[in-house]
């Protein structure tokens, strides 16, 4: 895919692309999850990948798939240079839309495993790159009807990942060591009792480590510092609150964990980027 500049097209109701290439590696800003799916295609370069709470090494032909709401951050890997990638998102009203379409294929239950990283064989990285191409000559060219193909090729490439998961593509392990699998423990922690008080005292006593070493590691790890993780972790759920409940903002706060509603407030906006009133008329 030598030569081919950077393009993407977004259709905010149904799909969006994104391909870059780059001679530096770069660290996504903060870890984030989105209401829509995610697949992720390296070309070139090596990555590392913090998905829910593991982290994966991809290296090029590995394929990442990210369900809707789970917490994600690709980091720069310290021995590689740049990187190749292609990006694409599945919308909510596109993925209602092929569901009605093809209601019997259940497309969208590769995005429901317990594993998020596989190794494509040669010849599937092939078909993979061939649409990349496609999709980006589309958006280059914009002939008639290019939305409608390009999501013609947003299909394929579900159904051709459908079957191909299902002729047993080999999952990538995540990263493991002594110390990445103590933050794995942490983190799953984390995960089940973030609405209750948690520090950084209180985590390092219960998994005996020190202060100093918790800290590096899981930075290491995941990309975020403790506050970091533990904050984007109780507005993702104050954000599904929201949405899908009437409790009031006082409610949510605590029982995402936050004390004071002002200060769940502030940091909501700096995540969010808006109020939670706000996000809840959105």
């Amino acid at each position: 895919m030598e030569n081919m500049p950077s393009y993407s097209v977004n259709n905010f109701d149904k799909f969006a692309f994104e391909y870059i290439r780059t001679d530096r590696q770069r660290d996504m800003e903060i870890f984030h999850f989105h209401d829509y799916y995610e697949i992720y295609y390296l070309v070139s370069g090596q990555r590392d990948y913090f998905i829910d709470n593991r982290t994966y090494h991809v290296e090029p032909g590995n394929i990442v798939l990210i369900n809707k709401g789970v917490i994600h951050r690709t980091i720069g890997n310290s021995d590689a240079q740049g990187y190749e990638r292609a990006l694409f998102y599945y919308e909510k009203h596109f993925e209602e839309e092929i569901n009605q379409r093809f209601p019997n294929a259940d497309l969208f239950s590769i995005f429901n495993l317990d594993l998020h990283v596989f190794t494509l064989p040669r010849e599937n990285q092939k078909f993979i790159e061939n649409q990349i191409v496609k999709i980006a000559s589309e958006c280059h060219n914009k002939p008639e009807l290019y939305q409608e193909y390009i999501e013609v090729l947003f299909i394929e490439l579900l159904m051709y990942l459908k079957r191909c998961i299902n002729d047993s593509l080999t999952a990538v392990p995540q990263t493991t060591n002594l110390k990445l699998a103590k933050i794995s423990d942490i983190i799953a922690f984390i995960n089940n009792n973030y609405m209750h008080r948690l520090t950084l005292s209180l985590i390092t006593e219960k998994f005996y480590i020190s202060t100093s070493c918790f800290t590096k590691t899981f930075k290491d790890a995941t990309g975020f510092t403790f506050v970091q993780y533990l904050n984007n972790l109780r507005i993702k759920h104050a954000q599904y609150m929201l949405r899908g409940t009437d409790l009031t903002v006082s409610d949510i706060a605590e029982r995402v964990g936050y004390e004071s509603v002002t200060h769940f407030g502030r940091v909501f906006k700096k995540i969010t980027g808006v109020s939670p009133l706000t996000y809840r008329k959105q």
